[in-house]
């Protein structure tokens, strides 16, 4: 079996892309096959899995509270080929089930970590330690574990004398782990080092996971505008000089998005343009996992740019359509605060506008703020300004409007704090537009000194549209 595991591997790797002239039809049922011929075997039904997978998560529960890092420092390096061998092919496994039936993905992770603390480090444990760890988050919410986890598989490759899947498990431990424990500004360097080392590896894959997540976290991080248009136009030309179409749509789309906060497109919230059409994503039914990413990306921009360029409701009619979709889609990953931070804003600013659906708005609003709350009260160092800000927005409702500007002050100051500049800029505006209304439109200095600060600060974020419309509104409404 084990001289044949090459072949296994090709065979996977066709069948999952669909060529034509694949012998092979299912990669997972091919993938439990060979896992069975290396005497590693799952349950045959579906429900037998199930039960087994829940079965291993309760149990990871419970061992979980007495892991130390010294617990899986004390782990030996295994020499075995066939221990090696199996590891390989649960990490291959594992992939197919990310693509073809997620809802099982853990299992394949859960038997490669626990193989590993039976028979020892293989060069496919670093990526189990750190998958582990994403799966420790995403179902648990225990982020400090998982943050161990994370680290001890960095660790790892430190301690292996052979080549490991380096890329892969640096991406998962810097997009999906660290990020519920450190800033984002102090991860967002880490990705370019493992982009090259991707590539230098031939993890192509993986290279362009940390092109495309390390721009992500820039733009949530505050990164200039202009240099995240040029960013995506970089990263969309080596994307599709690799012919990687999954990561240059998304790129583009990024690209494109830019370009609407800059001015350069006639857009505001529509993603259009000569590299990208939103309504090709949009309007069609998505057939796979990397088409439902695209779309909730897609559309986790489009909440962005609704509540940067004050179209609250087209914002709000996303969240309400789709929130509950993207949560359990984007587990994990950093663009939930995307949807949580801005889609609240968006949310709680059209329940004071639309009363019809004020009821639909509030709850999701609501559901975002209390998600929020959740993470900074873990320790999430890149909330706590957006908590404030959903804060005020439910005081703002409420009508305890003395608390709401207390509340904005303080937004204002955690995102000067921490360098969110596009946050600060938008709590600067929300914050006069409620001392505005406060007022009654009467004096509205105070106000003026807020929406002056937002200009200058949309600017130094380089969203010159913004700026061109903020002043228009200025003129035309608050002087």
């Amino acid at each position: 079996i084990l001289k044949k595991m090459r072949a296994y591997h090709i065979l996977m790797d066709a069948s999952s892309i669909q060529m034509t002239d694949s012998p092979v039809a299912d990669p997972v049922k091919l993938g439990f096959d060979v896992l069975s011929k290396l005497k590693c075997k799952f349950p045959k039904s579906y429900g037998g899995r199930t039960l087994n997978l829940i079965a291993n998560l309760i149990k990871i529960k419970m061992q979980s509270s007495k892991w130390t890092k010294e617990t899986f420092r004390k782990i030996p390096v295994s020499k075995n080929s066939t221990d090696a061998a199996v590891t390989k092919m649960l990490d291959k496994f594992s992939t197919e089930l990310y693509f073809a039936n997620p809802d099982l993905l853990p299992m394949g992770i859960i038997r490669n970590f626990q193989l590993t603390m039976k028979v020892g480090i293989t060069a496919y444990s670093p990526p189990a330690f750190s998958a582990m760890g994403f799966i420790i988050a995403a179902v648990f919410g225990d982020y400090k574990t998982a943050e161990m986890l994370g680290e001890v598989a960095v660790e790892m490759l430190d301690r292996l004398d052979m080549q490991a899947p380096e890329s892969r498990t640096r991406v998962v431990s810097y997009c999906l782990i660290f990020h519920w424990q450190q800033p984002m500004t102090k991860i967002t360097d880490m990705f370019q080092p493992v982009y090259r080392t991707g590539m230098a590896t031939g993890d192509v894959e993986s290279a362009m996971f940390a092109l495309l997540f390390g721009f992500e976290m820039s733009f949530i991080s505050g990164e200039r505008v202009d240099v995240l248009e040029q960013r995506a136009l970089s990263n969309s030309k080596i994307m599709k000089d690799m012919q990687k179409k999954n990561f240059y749509d998304m790129m583009d789309m990024y690209w494109e998005a830019m370009r609407n906060l800059q001015g350069v497109s006639m857009h505001t919230t529509t993603i259009v343009g000569e590299s990208f059409d939103e309504a090709a994503i949009l309007t069609n039914e998505t057939k796979g996992k990397n088409e439902m990413f695209l779309k909730l990306t897609t559309l986790g921009v489009k909440v962005v740019l609704a509540s940067i360029f004050s179209e609250y409701q087209t914002g709000a009619d996303i969240l309400t359509d789709q929130f509950d979709v993207a949560m359990k889609q984007l587990l994990g990953h950093c663009r939930v605060y995307l949807w949580t931070s801005f889609g609240g804003i968006c949310c709680y600013a059209a329940a004071h506008q639309q009363s019809s659906k004020r009821h639909k708005y509030l709850k999701v609003a609501r559901k975002c703020r209390k998600l929020l709350k959740q993470w900074s009260s873990q320790g999430n160092p890149n909330c706590p300004h957006m908590v404030k800000m959903l804060d005020a927005e439910e005081y703002w409702y409420r009508g305890k409007t003395t608390k709401a500007i207390t509340t904005y002050h303080h937004a204002v100051e955690l995102s000067k704090e921490n360098k969110f500049t596009q946050y600060q800029a938008l709590a600067n505006e929300r914050l006069g537009m409620l001392l505005y209304e406060c007022n009654g439109g009467r004096d509205s200095s105070a106000a003026i000194l807020c929406f002056n600060e937002a200009l200058q600060l949309y600017e130094e974020w380089g969203a010159t549209k913004k700026v061109e419309q903020l002043q228009a509104q200025l003129r035309h409404t608050y002087l």
